[in-house]
């Protein structure tokens, strides 16, 4: 819009030349006084030439601005919008996030470990369980040795019968089982295969 009013006022000098020509043509024809033709002739029209092109400029020099305005307005939403997606995904790194379908941050720890066994239904070692739940809880992300840490709770969970062990002979360490695998102390052979399957 700029250039073309631009090229417009250019245009209208190049006229203006040729219509002052005319325009002196045409005062000389008209029936009056010489005093008052040379006045009409002294009239500036390049005056009103240059004030027209003055606001020219200055609307330009405004447009620039303003689209200069809304660059810096668009470049720190853009800025925000990408602050916002970092720090949305940050939190979301951070907020508590259960990978295994059922499972309740809530629980105690003891119920976590009988709902992996429940879940997966076999016997485990402790460092399997142990790996089952540091992939579904958060807080066991952020503990130095989840092994240790879990392995009070096995214990106890073990004392309140809630999960038994199992050894194996030949096998170093013990599987947890739930209660209900067991048949009179024995691990029912469905449960003794699962061992060999994932051994």
């Amino acid at each position: 819009m700029i250039i073309e009013a631009l090229e417009e006022m250019f245009q209208a000098k190049k006229e203006a030349r040729d219509e002052k020509l005319e325009e002196d043509q045409f005062i000389d024809s008209l029936e009056i006084d010489d005093e008052l033709k040379d006045e009409l002739k002294r009239i500036d029209k390049m005056r009103i030439i240059r004030k027209y092109a003055k606001a020219l400029k200055d609307l330009k020099r405004m447009t620039e601005r303003y689209e200069s305005m809304i660059a810096e307005k668009e470049e720190a939403r853009r800025k925000e919008i990408h602050a916002e997606i970092i720090a949305d995904s940050i939190r979301k790194r951070h907020e508590p996030q259960a990978q295994e379908a059922g499972y309740k941050l809530s629980w105690t720890w003891i119920n976590k470990i009988v709902f992996i066994l429940t879940k997966y239904e076999r016997p485990m070692k402790s460092k399997e369980i142990v790996e089952r739940l540091v992939a579904c809880d958060h807080c066991l992300k952020h503990t130095n040795d989840p092994q240790k840490h879990l392995s009070f709770y096995l214990n106890k969970a073990v004392h309140y019968k809630r999960i038994l062990t199992h050894k194996l002979n030949g096998i170093r360490g013990f599987y947890y089982v739930l209660p209900q695998w067991m048949d009179d102390g024995i691990l029912s052979n469905t449960y003794q295969e699962q061992i060999f399957i994932y051994k």
